[in-house]
């Protein structure tokens, strides 16, 4: 015959602690009616210990049922009075400072005043001229505004502007504000990239543009390179 494997009798106590443990309690409980006196004492003792532990189950039951109980009467209780809290002064938030551009002539530049260029022109009227501004406290830095414009008398459609720069320029080219530039200066498309140049003071900024647009006579595709590196000094 197969023994039947043996079991572990675990005592836990109300709190979920591990009071007492037995193993081979099959074998123990199995021997009750024959065994040994020492066996029995082992089992009068372990039964002692669970009448224990239930006793002291019960205990704490009873006192949940007591706390239950008090939380129900506490809604219809007068409740504790609550200490007002104590107002805490806050300061006024600051506006941000308005861009440069839209600062007025009387306010001081965030950074040294550059002239701008204009850098490209064609004989369909398309002109692009260069806005700088230099942020402070960070002379590798070059924020460029382009602004596109068309002198000529008919529209010039689906433009694009594409700026390549050597590996020691780091560029972040924005989507520009446009694609149709309208005729006879009516109106122009902003695009701002901002530049920073690791080898400031050693190597000057410079880059190169793929101009793209159609031609507003003949209707086909038109693309223009052009390399762009006599901008003013300080850059």
């Amino acid at each position: 015959a197969v023994a039947p494997p043996a079991t572990t009798a675990v005592v836990v106590g109300a709190n979920g602690t591990v009071i007492a443990s037995s193993a081979g309690a099959v074998d123990l409980l199995g021997d009750l009616g024959g065994g040994t006196q020492s066996q029995q004492a082992g089992v009068d003792a372990l039964q002692d210990l669970l009448a224990t532990t239930g006793a002291a189950a019960a205990q704490t039951s009873a006192a949940t049922r007591v706390m239950d109980i008090m939380d129900l009467l506490g809604d219809s209780l007068d409740p504790a009075p609550v200490a007002a809290p104590t107002p805490v002064a806050v300061a006024p938030q600051q506006a941000a400072p308005p861009p440069a551009e839209a600062q007025g002539p009387g306010t001081a530049a965030a950074g040294p005043a550059i002239p701008p260029a204009v850098i490209y022109t064609n004989a369909t009227g398309l002109a692009i001229r260069f806005s700088f501004h230099k942020p402070p406290g960070q002379p590798q830095v070059t924020q460029i505004t382009a602004m596109y414009a068309n002198s000529g008398p008919q529209p010039i459609a689906e433009f694009a502007v594409q700026v390549a720069v050597p590996k020691f320029i780091t560029l972040v080219l924005e989507p520009a504000s446009g694609t149709l530039l309208p005729p006879s200066g009516a109106g122009a498309v902003a695009q701002r990239m901002t530049l920073t140049n690791t080898m400031q003071g050693i190597k000057p900024l410079a880059m190169r543009l793929r101009i793209a647009y159609t031609d507003p006579s003949s209707g086909q595709p038109v693309v223009e390179q052009t390399t762009v590196e006599s901008l003013p000094a300080g850059l």
